[in-house]
């Protein structure tokens, strides 16, 4: 898989000693934590700002997202605040989900005694509304792909669209996924038609770059049909407009496989 290394720069510059210190409860008691800020910039219209850094752990803690547009300071919806942080970051490119180190360190009670221990995880914030939305620790390497989805080990571990989907789904709605693996979208589309027969026969029998408006009259079913190529992310959307209800069907990129989300919904 192509990766793409990406350098953001840090719009804080980092002290190498502190003023004023405090005692942090929830690191070692010996620790010296400094009333620090440290912005980072995630777009032009928000940032991430750690409020303290314990200079025996190394670690930056009590991350907020500065939203720019009204100088608004938000605490971050669902995240570990006891944990720090070494200021990794990637943000994604449609610049709505960031992915941040959530870092446990501290010190535990052995039976020789104190001992540093450390467990690595890491978080994807939904930037607008300064919010985890996912928590990993063995994917934390992954990389965004084109379409805004997290992916390690050519799996989608994070999907943008279902994210902003499942917020639209009502209480009636029936989604349905399905993965072809290593195909591209001109080979997904025909073993769609084929595995979705209640479907694929009011659609084109080959797969096309042109948008379409019809209806289907097969079997007498009257259903009109919007088919559209999305173009910027190699994918397709359509709708079939059914007498009781609609349902969408998205083809997307994840990895090296196309997935296929069905919204079966009801009037």
């Amino acid at each position: 898989m192509r990766k793409t290394v990406i350098i953001f720069s840090i719009f804080a510059l980092i002290a190498s000693s502190c003023g004023q210190t405090t005692k942090k409860q929830t690191t070692n008691e010996n620790s010296s934590v400094c009333q620090q800020d440290t912005l980072i910039k995630l777009s032009g219209t928000h940032g991430l700002l750690f409020m303290k850094y314990d200079n025996e752990l190394e670690l930056w803690y009590e991350p907020h997202i500065i939203d720019f547009r009204n100088n608004d300071t938000l605490e971050i919806e669902n995240l570990s605040y006891e944990n720090g942080s070494e200021l990794y970051f990637n943000v994604s490119p449609n610049k709505k989900y960031a992915i941040i180190d959530n870092i446990i360190k501290g010190y535990i009670e052995t039976e020789d005694g104190q001992k540093l221990h450390e467990n690595y995880f890491c978080v994807i914030i939904d930037i607008e509304k300064a919010k985890v939305v996912e928590t990993m620790q063995s994917d934390c390497s992954g990389e965004w792909d084109k379409n805004n989805n997290w992916v390690s080990g050519y799996e989608i571990i994070f999907s943008s669209t279902k994210t902003t989907k499942d917020e639209e789904l009502s209480e009636m709605d029936v989604e349905e996924l399905l993965t072809y693996r290593g195909l591209t979208l001109g080979e997904a589309y025909p073993k769609f038609l084929k595995d979705k027969p209640e479907i694929g026969k009011h659609l084109p029998k080959e797969l096309t770059s042109d948008d379409k408006t019809y209806t289907s009259d097969v079997d007498n079913e009257n259903v009109a049909i919007t088919y559209r190529p999305l173009l910027d992310e190699d994918g397709l959307a359509i709708e079939l407009f059914y007498p009781g209800g609609v349902t969408t069907v998205k083809f997307e990129y994840g990895g090296n496989d196309i997935r296929v989300r069905i919204i079966y919904s009801a009037d």
